[in-house]
């Protein structure tokens, strides 16, 4: 090193170089790859775990949507024997009746079936099952009894 008196500065006269080499850039580009790559998946997990979970509560709204429609008819209008499913229908945008309802950006189907077994219905109440499937596939059922109240 060389003390240069006239601007009070140490200067180097070896020239060394400033920044990375090749083999310090190359390890950090390997070392970041492969916390890449176990953390890829977990965001595909999360991913797909989220996604899974949306198809899920959409499928309960559509079940409470059903459940409310059927609480608010009189007990005497469902049926007393077993039946064949109800399907909800929805009006499409053409004006026809569709079997689809749709709940948070998702299209899903709904069936609901009364009395199954015959002591399952009274004059005061009905026991009935609902399925909300989405492509096809059941996503959500629940069981439950309506009773009248005097």
């Amino acid at each position: 090193m060389k003390l240069n008196l006239s601007e009070n500065k140490l200067t180097n006269t070896q020239g060394s170089e400033q920044g990375f080499s090749l083999v310090e850039t190359v390890i950090a580009l390997v070392t970041l790859g492969v916390c890449l790559a176990y953390a890829l998946p977990l965001f595909l997990y999360a991913k797909i775990n989220n996604s899974k979970s949306e198809i899920r509560t959409g499928a309960l709204i559509v079940s409470q949507r059903v459940f409310d429609d059927i609480r608010a008819r009189k007990i005497s209008t469902l049926p007393l024997s077993p039946s064949t499913p109800e399907i909800k229908t929805a009006t499409s945008n053409s004006g026809a009746d569709r079997p689809i309802i749709t709940a948070m950006g998702r299209e899903y189907e709904s069936r609901v079936t009364y009395c199954q077994i015959s002591t399952d219905c009274g004059s005061k109440y009905r026991k009935f099952k609902l399925e909300v499937s989405r492509n096809g596939s059941k996503v959500y059922d629940l069981e439950a009894n309506y009773t009248e109240l005097e």
